[in-house]
């Protein structure tokens, strides 16, 4: 025989789940029996360390990401661990609102692309090293620094510069933000090149769409899905090209909802003729 399904709560159950402080209306809560409760964690909760810091950007706990970030900063770390920290500071800031604070934390790196963030010019510190210290997400934040502040067109400007610097090849730098392994052994540079080229264009698309230029957002939306094609055919059907962030991994998704999106947004304007 079936077993017989669970009956719908009754109006004195329905009474005790709410004088418990939990809605019967709600399936997670009337699973778990009691009120459902996220909290962020604070930094106090985690060690303090890179770890730590990890967790809780990942649990979106941003004031505590700025105030763990800004005191490892005063401790001694490699270079590349700096940099990794000062990143996720000015992340952080900007999004508890904080652009002014961001704005002057990008601006004690001066330079981004100065000969004193090259690895060539300390040779007794990284023998045989050559390219940029700089992580390619910090020239993403300084590319974007205008537009938090309003200047969409000085953004957009910035952006396209990074942009033909990559496909261009002349910016050779460290992939990703990850303190201890700049580069990956052995990672294909056209894969990298790709990841760097789409991070770009997606950076573009979000300006774009924040100064309600919706049409030329959908126009390079198709560039990324261009991109997105190239890389896969030149590593094959069976053979993906690798990642190194879990925002790339959501790429497809991400072109397709956007695409939906802006569709929607720009059917919805009124028509200027």
């Amino acid at each position: 025989a079936m077993p017989t399904p669970p009956r719908p709560p009754v109006a004195a159950e329905a009474a005790a789940g709410s004088s418990a402080g939990f809605s019967i209306s709600d399936p997670v809560e009337s699973f778990l029996g009691r009120p459902f409760k996220w909290a962020k964690p604070a930094e106090a909760d985690v060690p303090p360390s890179a770890q730590g810091l990890t967790s809780l950007a990942c649990k979106g706990a941003w004031r505590a990401v700025s105030s763990l970030s800004q005191k490892l900063l005063a401790t001694s770390h490699p270079v590349d661990e700096l940099l990794w920290l000062r990143w996720h500071r000015i992340v952080s800031l900007l999004q508890v609102g904080d652009v002014t604070s961001a704005d002057r934390e990008i601006a004690v790196l001066g330079d981004l692309r100065g000969p004193s963030w090259r690895y060539e010019r300390y040779p007794s510190i990284f023998p045989g090293r050559r390219g940029s210290m700089i992580p390619f997400g910090l020239l993403l934040l300084q590319a974007l620094m205008p537009a938090h502040q309003g200047a969409h067109a000085d953004s957009q400007q910035r952006l396209h510069d990074l942009l033909s610097e990559v496909q261009a090849g002349t910016w050779v730098g460290t992939a990703a933000i990850r303190p201890g392994q700049p580069t990956s052994p052995g990672r294909p540079r056209a894969s990298e090149k790709a990841e760097q080229e789409q991070q770009t264009l997606l950076a573009i698309v979000d300006v774009l769409c924040a100064a309600h230029d919706y049409p030329l957002a959908i126009a390079h939306l198709e560039q990324v899905g261009a991109t997105e094609f190239r890389v896969s055919r030149s590593y094959g059907v069976q053979s993906k090209p690798p990642r190194t962030s879990s925002r790339s991994l959501r790429y497809s998704d991400e072109i397709l909802q956007s695409k939906s999106e802006l569709l929607q947004s720009e059917s919805e304007l009124p028509n200027s003729e």
